[in-house]
C-alpha cells in the first residue's frame, strides 16, 4: 500500500500482460539477444511520490529485469511499513521502449502487490514515459493512470517533469516537480532535487531531498533527505 495513497487487482490481469508481451517477442523479426540487468539497493527511506512506505525506516530494493528488442519486463521487492501485517511490496511491469525521432518513449503497465496485507490493496497502473536530450540535459515526462486507486474504486493520475543535467566527472543532479489526482479527493503535489554520484557503472551514490505541500500524515509526508546506494550487475 502507498500510505495515504490506496491499491487493487487480479494476477489473471498480470498473467495476460506476459502473454501478450511473451506473443510479441516471438513475432519480433529482429533476432537480437535477450538482456538482463540486476539492482540492489539499500537507502535510508522508501519514498513514493513525496510519501514514506517505511514509517521514515530503511529500505532494500531488488530489482531485476529482462529485455528483448524494444519488450521489457520487471519484477522488484522492496521491504515496507504500514503498521500492520503487511510483509513487503513487490512490484511486476511489462512494456515496450523505444527511440523515436530523437525521443525516448516508454509504454507500459505496472502492478504493486503485497504480501499479507490486511484488505486487498493491490493495483495496476498504465503509464507513459518519455524523455529527449537538450545538449547536455535532458527533459522529461511521465503520466501513471489506475481506475481502482490502491485498495478504492477512484480514478487517479500521477503526472511528473523533470530534468537531468551534469555537474562534474561522475557527478549529476536532477529535479522532478509530479501531481497526484485522485478522484475521491487528496490531490497534493510533490517534488525532489538531489545528486549522484558514479563510482563505476556498478555502483552509484545518491542524496535526494522530498517534500510535498501538505499531504497528511505530516510525518510521512513531510520533507526528507534520503541517501541510497545503488548496486548494478
Amino acid at each position: 500500500m502507498k500510505i495515504c495513497i490506496n491499491k487493487k487487482n487480479s494476477s489473471m490481469t498480470l498473467g495476460l500482460l506476459f502473454a501478450l508481451v511473451g506473443a510479441a517477442v516471438a513475432r519480433a523479426d529482429d533476432a537480437t539477444s535477450p538482456q538482463y540487468a540486476f539492482d540492489l539497493t539499500p537507502a535510508s527511506d522508501y519514498i513514493f511520490r513525496g510519501v514514506s512506505q517505511t514509517e521514515n525506516d530503511p529500505v532494500f530494493f531488488a530489482w531485476s529485469r529482462v529485455s528483448y528488442d524494444s519488450f521489457y519486463a520487471t519484477l522488484g521487492a522492496e521491504n515496507v511499513d504500514f503498521n500492520n501485517s503487511t510483509d513487503a511490496e513487490y512490484d511486476v511491469s511489462v512494456g515496450w521502449s523505444k527511440l523515436l525521432a530523437g525521443y525516448t518513449v516508454d509504454l507500459g503497465v505496472i502492478r504493486y502487490g503485497y504480501i499479507n496485507a490486511p484488505s486487498r490493496i493491490d493495483t495496476v497502473e498504465l503509464r507513459a514515459i518519455v524523455s529527449h536530450p537538450l545538449g547536455p540535459v535532458t527533459l522529461g515526462g511521465a503520466v501513471y493512470h489506475t481506475s481502482n486507486y490502491f485498495g478504492s474504486n477512484d480514478d487517479a493520475t500521477y503526472v511528473e517533469g523533470n530534468v537531468a543535467f551534469p555537474i562534474a566527472k561522475a557527478l549529476s543532479g536532477s529535479v522532478a516537480f509530479g501531481r497526484q489526482n485522485i478522484s475521491g479527493g487528496h490531490d497534493y503535489s510533490t517534488w525532489n532535487a538531489g545528486a549522484s554520484y558514479a563510482f563505476n557503472k556498478h555502483c552509484a551514490l545518491d542524496l535526494r531531498y522530498y517534500d510535498t505541500d501538505g499531504h497528511t500524515p505530516s510525518n510521512l509526508a513531510g520533507n526528507h533527505i534520503v541517501a541510497s546506494v545503488r548496486l548494478s550487475m
